[in-house]
Parts: structure tokens; C-alpha cells; sequence
């Protein structure tokens, strides 16, 4: 099961690299960059940068723009596990963050997996 799950998650950073090739960037520049490898970028993109912003400096209210996305729009478990995790093992925000993504991806990939197996079964209902 666990080579399966990796190779989605290969295939998946896979396309996202390959999109990022054909498309580029909307506005034709990179939203954040926290490293010169674009691949190793990818895992940053979209709502991480919000997570990794909540998770190191907490939530944060704009009241002058109520109209833009805010922070407080995001639940607050993912972050707390993280800076959890980063506490626990002492490591950095971000492969704190992949490896909470990977080992959630992983329960979820095994519960599902399970529930089609019990949901696919050869004896009658």
C-alpha cells in the first residue's frame, strides 16, 4: 500500500511541475519562493502560505480590508499540529508540514482503501 501511496504523491508533484512548465505563473511571477527549485517550491503553493503564516506568527484580523482573504478563515487544527510536530521533533515549519500532509495522506489513503475493500466484497449485502 505504501508504494502506491507514494507514487500518487510523485505523480501528483509530477503534474503540478509539469503545469508550472506549460503555464508559468498567473501574473507571469511566482506568488512566494523560499527556494531556488521551483519543484521543491511546489509544496508551498496555494493555502500553505496561509498555514505556514498562522502557524509561526498565529491569527491575524484586518479590519481596513474586510473584502481580502484573512487568516482567521482557515481552521486552526493543521497549524497547531504542526507547530506541534516541530516542537516534538525539532525541525523547521516546513518538513514539519510534509510530513504531517504525507502521514495524514497516508491515514486517509489506508482508511479509504479499507472502506472500498469492506464496500467491494463478494458476499451479498
Amino acid at each position: 500500500m505504501l508504494p502506491i501511496f507514494l507514487a500518487t504523491r510523485i505523480g501528483v508533484l509530477a503534474a503540478g511541475y509539469a503545469a508550472l512548465l506549460i503555464f508559468g505563473y498567473a501574473g507571469d511571477r511566482p506568488p512566494i519562493q523560499i527556494y531556488q527549485s521551483e519543484l521543491l517550491n511546489l509544496p508551498f503553493r496555494f493555502d500553505a502560505g496561509w498555514y505556514f503564516e498562522i502557524a509561526l506568527e498565529g491569527y491575524r484580523w484586518n479590519p481596513a480590508a474586510p473584502e481580502q482573504q484573512q487568516a482567521i478563515a482557515f481552521y486552526p487544527a493543521y497549524p497547531l499540529a504542526t507547530r506541534a510536530l516541530m516542537r516534538t521533533l525539532r525541525v523547521r515549519f516546513i518538513p514539519a508540514a510534509m510530513l504531517l500532509t504525507f502521514a495524514a495522506g497516508l491515514l486517509a489513503f489506508i482508511y479509504v482503501s479499507r472502506l472500498a475493500r469492506e464496500g467491494l466484497s463478494d458476499s451479498p449485502a
